[in-house]
């Protein structure tokens, strides 16, 4: 189990802001003092990117500007820095759009396609999903676009889809490619939101569709799978 999902999903909810808080200041303290120009530094500045909470998104910000003596800020530590502040409330598409104007490449268009759906809003997300069921996508701006939608820190505004997600998935392996259908079952289930309301949700889409494939249905119950076992380990942190 990695930091990440040791706090985002396998923590208790009453426990998890401050667990968050404290993965936030532990990691800025080791990029901090992390060697400068080091292979160290250039690691651990990412893992800040990607741990940072909702509180210390300025700290991103000055990474981004520069700001940490000797960091290495080439375009992918840019878009990582970049979604990590879109993430977290701080940036929208007008800096993503600036963003890819400054990486105007095939890595540069799937990294904003990304951070567009993670804009923190209710609109970003509607019209993200809207254009992941009804559109037909390269795979691999759908798996950027499925990874930017569903964000451990923006679950409030994941759960409306929650519903929606069982409502589709089935649809969605049906009518599209091995590569899409799986993508969008395995990445859009509720994986950030081990609830036992989530948890009895995918036990009864399980039961009502026994005549789907043994490949969504495969995805499914690993997910419900992983929500209960992310579940068990809530009960012990106490």
């Amino acid at each position: 189990v990695n930091l990440g999902a040791a706090v985002d999903v396998y923590s208790s909810p009453k426990n998890r802001e401050s667990l968050r808080a404290k993965r936030s200041a532990g990691l800025y303290k080791l990029v901090s003092d992390a060697k400068s120009g080091s292979d160290e530094q250039l690691a651990l500045a990412r893992g800040f990117a990607n741990g940072a909470s909702i509180a210390d998104a300025g700290k991103v910000k000055e990474l981004l500007d520069g700001k940490l003596n000797g960091l290495t800020i080439d375009s992918e530590m840019r878009w990582a820095l970049v979604k990590s502040l879109t993430e977290r409330g701080i940036f929208g598409a007008t800096e993503i759009d600036a963003e890819l104007t400054r990486d105007n490449t095939a890595d540069g268009a799937r990294h904003a396609a990304e951070a567009k759906a993670m804009i923190a809003t209710a609109d970003a997300k509607a019209e993200a999903w809207k254009t992941l069921t009804t559109t037909d996508l390269s795979n691999h701006i759908q798996r950027h676009m499925l990874i930017g939608i569903n964000r451990p820190l923006q679950q409030e505004l994941w759960a409306p889809y929650v519903d929606k997600y069982f409502q589709t998935v089935k649809k969605m392996w049906d009518e599209n490619s091995y590569e899409i259908g799986k993508q969008f079952a395995d990445l859009a289930f509720p994986r950030f939101a081990p609830t036992e309301e989530n948890l009895a949700k995918a036990e009864k889409w399980i039961s009502a569709n026994q005549n789907a494939s043994d490949g969504v249905m495969r995805c499914v119950k690993e997910g419900r799978d992983s929500m209960k076992r992310a579940l068990n380990a809530q009960k012990a942190d106490i």
